[in-house]
């Protein structure tokens, strides 16, 4: 009887579809994917600098080098900050990272070189991106609403990925590949301005007293290392 109670008090919630607060969020996320798969850097780099492909390899590289530097210090860096906050810093700093390409080429002079500092700054803000996304959800959606929210962000992940790149080539081919990046840029404008709308308050970050961002990162590995699942995923994630 009191399960059959908790969920008729689940169900008589109203649906996502009628929350203002994680539409807001969805369609951010959404547009961002959009953006993030446009790949206007590549299509910058090869059709407007003529890149080699070893200089390509080299973007490729720049774009992952963020993660392996910033990657285990954004989890503990995260979590002391405000997840919103970091969230619509990195879709605006993305913006500016993708802008300022658009802006060397016409009033400038855009080099390859550029592009190795843009795609760096891009991967950076990503990494901070990912983690922060995953860690606001919870705090703007009740815990039974998890599974249908982290459900409709994927299905829209899963819509953006297939339509992405075709459509930031689409641009480039109808236009040109610098048009392509001002289509990149506006996503990230319009996810930042999305997330800076919610209204919605969320916890305070846990303030420690004296913050050891190394011990921290001990403890997740001991806490994944411990955990079969949370293993399996991390060591699938690592090989992918």
């Amino acid at each position: 009887m009191p399960s059959a109670g908790a969920d008729s008090s689940n169900s008589n919630k109203p649906s996502l579809w009628r929350d203002s607060e994680f539409l807001k969020f969805w369609a951010s996320q959404s547009v961002s994917n959009l953006g993030r798969m446009m790949m206007a850097i590549s299509l910058i780099a090869v059709l407007l600098l003529d890149a080699r492909p070893y200089q390509m390899a080299l973007i490729g590289g720049a774009t992952t080098a963020s993660g392996l530097i910033f990657g285990l210090v954004a989890g503990p860096w995260v979590d002391r900050s405000r997840r919103r906050a970091v969230l619509a810093v990195t879709e605006l700093g993305a913006a500016a990272a993708l802008g300022s390409a658009v802006f060397a080429h016409y009033f400038l002079v855009l080099h390859i070189e550029h592009m190795y500092l843009f795609a760096f700054m891009f991967g950076t803000f990503g990494i901070f991106n990912e983690i922060a996304q995953r860690s606001y959800l919870p705090s703007l959606v009740e815990k039974e609403r998890l599974i249908e929210a982290n459900s409709k962000i994927s299905a829209s992940e899963a819509v953006t990925e297939q339509i992405g790149f075709p459509i930031g080539g689409f641009i480039a081919q109808l236009a040109s590949a610098i048009t392509a990046g001002i289509a990149q840029t506006f996503t990230f404008l319009v996810s930042g301005i999305l997330l800076l709308l919610i209204r919605k308050s969320e916890p305070k970050p846990v303030q420690l007293e004296r913050p050891n961002i190394r011990r921290e990162i001990v403890d997740g590995y001991r806490f994944i290392s411990s955990n079969s699942v949370l293993l399996s995923i991390a060591v699938s994630g690592a090989l992918l």
